[in-house]
């Protein structure tokens, strides 16, 4: 059954993505264990997104002029840009709503940075996402010309058992990601402002670092614009 909404052209002072999602969010719950339906081009895929957010982006919108993408993308976040971004490279047409701009300072994903590491304990899963997502993030910065990642690495300062980090290791390994183990004199060599107290070893990730998060959500919506992708300030409301 298709749920139409109605687009308001006013502001919302708070990010639709999150405070307002139980009011705009239809259909099933469904978790990050879900896969793509028979049919689809990702049949038994899992599903991109390992959050139940997604649903907010399974609407059809009546725009009011006759017209209706074959995506409405409530909430112009990290999540919701990029799957405008990805519906509309697979070849939907997109609408991406969002009630300021996409990167916006008060949205729940547009502060100055936050970390991407592959480093996940025992989760296989998010080490994939996680490169998956930083090729992703550099294919946007080469394209946009917008600086995104810094890649200062990531260090893991293990003061106990360090059996998260151990695992985190093993895995990386294996999947063939960069990782170092540095004994407490190599780390101190190397970061000399690190205390030397209770610390046992660090683990390094030499790949991972820092996104400029407002500006990567920025850049992927000038993407999304420069594809064909449709972006209109405004909220939605369900009408039927």
């Amino acid at each position: 059954q298709k749920t139409a909404y109605e687009i308001v052209s006013r502001d919302w002072s708070s990010d639709v993505c999150s405070s307002d999602l139980g009011r705009i969010r239809r259909g099933r719950s469904s978790g990050a264990g879900d896969r793509c339906a028979e049919g689809s081009p990702h049949q038994g895929v899992p599903h991109a997104l390992p959050h139940a957010r997604y649903e907010e982006v399974a609407a059809v919108a009546s725009l009011g002029g006759g017209s209706s993408p074959d995506l409405l993308v409530v909430g112009g976040g990290v999540w919701g840009t990029w799957t405008a971004l990805w519906a509309r490279r697979l070849g939907a047409t997109v609408t991406l709503l969002e009630a300021n701009a996409p990167g916006h300072a008060k949205s729940t994903s547009g502060d100055h940075s936050r970390i991407i590491r592959h480093a996940h304990g025992t989760d296989d899963l998010l080490a994939g996402w996680a490169q998956r997502s930083l090729a992703a993030w550099l294919d946007v910065e080469s394209l946009t010309g917008a600086s995104i990642f810094v890649p200062t690495g990531v260090a893991w300062c293990v003061s106990d058992e360090g059996v998260w980090e151990r695992e985190s290791e093993v895995r990386l390994r294996a999947a063939n990601i960069p990782v170092e183990r540095l004994t407490p004199d190599e780390a101190l060599k190397r970061w000399p402002s690190m205390s030397p107290a209770r610390l046992k070893s660090v683990l390094f990730e030499p790949t991972a670092g820092f996104l400029r998060a407002g500006d990567g959500v920025r850049a992927a919506a000038r993407a999304l614009a420069d594809e064909g992708g449709a972006i209109v300030r405004g909220m939605a409301t369900a009408t039927a």
